[in-house]
């Protein structure tokens, strides 16, 4: 390599020149380029790395290319005799013999000269020097050897002490990494959990049931709950939190469709399997394949396509609609319901080979939006925030009466229902606060009288109104699936028929109208009086239509009133034809 005396002895003095910059330097890794380069420009090297290890983990690798590959061969014999290696021609070595019989780096790269030293502290190898020629055989000598060597030793002690540095940063860094997660969990915890918003226990129990039963697995889940609770969000925090993540989220709502288009959906179809179908169709079963398919309302699934269901959830294959190919499929399936899925099994609705088949699984309950406390407020203002930017309005704040007022609402319709009071107060609050006078003309069981606007007692009335439907009147005559939930749950009707338990609901509904007047005691009585008529009136109305069994001129007739008077206070008391009508 030195070609005199003289040569050699000005690269040993500008290799002492160098080492005390490295001494000299703050952080030696930033270096590490301008050793690298002035290895190259001495040796002659085509390629240069220098290379430090954490144990067997390579925690920097850092070269003159892009290439990291080094010949593992030469650096476990360099690391196991903590020695400097040289060869001439790698390919012809006699030391490296057993590696050319495999096919190995110094084969694929086509290794000719190669020269690499250990960097050592306390005769322990850490790292290494390492340089190659691919074009020219005889590039280094033992006088290269002894360059890196001196090179190696003494970068070494401030590299070992850039290194420790290093690990440690990395170490706090991944440990501050950790403690943010962590903090980001409990913060989350505070508010909410992904997309969902509440600090309820009842909601905590579901998050809590999410973390621990759905994220680490690919289960199939059962959502339950009432309408407008939620359940398309929880099924979409279990996919998003999940294995399944990267994969297609999917949506099918049974209750929306009918039989032969839920079975084309769900399973697809063939070319000419049916009149209409003019092309081949994939099922969303297959379109979720590899992720997650949400089947909404399964209750609503006819009992023929439940067993074709079943069947899938058993092999994991399905046919296409006038199919004869068993088409593989892996797809997380979470059912979503509203129904009582035991009543319906009950009624012969419902297979019970399906049920079973899903009540296996996981199964997480949603608790309506009025067991869920000061959580309404939380919902209520992240729409706030929603509706006044879609509708770019500068609404802000809910102020504390209207707050009350939210917190006393039963919610039938949960936070579908919420979502249509906030967007509706949105678009009337006229500055930046939602005040009673915004929220109370949507309340369900409130209607704003005429001169709402004019009279001073017009929201005093409203109130009334508000705390009487919503506070003293009895649950069965608040809720707008009392017929359906009391028949479900009440077992009173355990065994029965549905329509016996209709029937049997209707007559005291009809006979029956109980009033608390406890907590009223406070309300000016022209107000609650005018309240407690208007519950009378509504309850008085479904008594009628159930008589006629919701014909509405033999309901006027009854009520002596014109079909559009009767029309009108339906609507203003919200009635639902499935409460009156067999």
């Amino acid at each position: 390599m030195f070609t005199s005396d003289q040569q050699q002895e000005k690269i040993y003095l500008d290799l002492f020149s160098f080492s005390q910059s490295v001494f000299a330097a703050i952080d030696v890794e930033q270096l590490l380029p301008e050793i690298l380069q002035w290895v190259a420009a001495r040796t002659h090297a085509g390629r240069c790395r220098i290379i430090l290890y954490d144990g067997q983990t390579e925690a920097i690798n850092l070269g003159n290319d892009f290439d990291p590959k080094v010949s593992s061969t030469i650096v476990e014999l360099v690391k196991a005799q903590n020695a400097v290696f040289v060869s001439a021609n790698a390919m012809e070595d006699a030391r490296l013999q057993e590696s050319l019989k495999k096919p190995g780096t110094i084969m694929q790269q086509k290794l000719l000269s190669v020269a690499c030293a250990p960097i050592r502290a306390d005769r322990q190898v850490f790292g290494i020097v390492y340089i190659d020629h691919r074009d020219e055989k005889a590039v280094f000598d033992a006088d290269t050897g002894r360059l890196l060597q001196g090179l190696a030793d003494l970068m070494a002690a401030a590299l070992k002490k850039s290194l420790d540095n290093s690990l440690q940063r990395r170490q706090e860094t991944a440990r501050l990494h950790n403690e943010l997660r962590e903090l980001r969990r409990e913060v989350d915890q505070l508010k909410g959990f992904g997309e969902m918003i509440g600090t309820s226990p009842a909601i905590q129990k579901v998050y809590q049931d999410i973390h621990q039963k759905t994220i680490y697995n690919t289960a199939n889940v059962l959502v339950t709950g009432e309408s407008g609770t939620g359940k398309e969000l929880v099924a979409r925090t279990i996919h998003k939190k999940g294995p399944r993540s990267r994969e297609p989220f999917v949506v099918i709502d049974c209750s929306t469709l009918n039989a032969h288009t839920i079975e084309s959906e769900l399973f697809g179809h063939e070319k000419g399997a049916f009149t209409d179908a003019r092309e081949k169709k994939l099922g969303l079963i297959e379109v979720a394949n590899g992720g997650t398919l949400l089947i909404d309302e399964i209750g609503n699934l006819g009992v023929d396509i439940q067993q074709k269901l079943l069947r899938v959830l058993d092999s994991r294959e399905l046919y296409r609609v006038g199919g004869v190919k068993p088409i593989a499929v892996d797809a997380r399936f979470v059912f979503a319901t509203n129904e009582n899925l035991p009543a319906a099994l009950a009624l012969g609705k419902f297979r019970q080979d399906l049920y079973y088949r899903i009540a296996e699984g996981i199964h997480i309950h949603l608790p309506p939006l009025r067991e869920r406390g000061r959580d309404i407020v939380l919902i209520a203002e992240k729409l706030l925030q929603e509706f006044s930017e879609k509708n770019k309005k500068r609404v802000a704040q809910l102020d504390p009466q209207t707050q009350e007022i939210l917190l006393r609402q039963t919610y039938p319709g949960n936070v579908r229902e919420l979502r249509r009071l906030m967007l509706n107060a949105v678009l009337d609050a006229p500055g930046d606060t939602v005040s009673p006078q915004d929220l109370l003309p949507y309340l369900r069981g409130a209607p704003v009288p005429l001169n709402a606007a004019e009279s001073p007692r017009a929201l005093d009335l409203n109130q009334g109104h508000a705390l009487l439907y919503n506070g003293y009147l009895p649950e069965t005559y608040r809720a707008t699936n009392f017929i359906r939930g009391f028949g479900a749950e009440n077992q009173e009707f355990a065994g029965k028929e549905e329509k016996t338990i209709l029937q049997e609901i209707r007559r005291e509904l009809h006979d029956t109208l109980v009033v608390s007047v406890k907590e009223a005691i406070d309300l000016p009585l022209n107000i609650a009086t005018a309240a407690a008529a208007d519950a009378f009136e509504r309850n008085l109305l479904i008594a009628k239509l159930i008589q006629s069994n919701g014909r509405v001129l033999d309901t006027a007739a009854r009520c002596q009133v014109d079909k559009k008077t009767l029309i009108s206070k339906a609507k203003k008391h919200g009635l639902k034809k499935e409460w009156y009508v067999k």
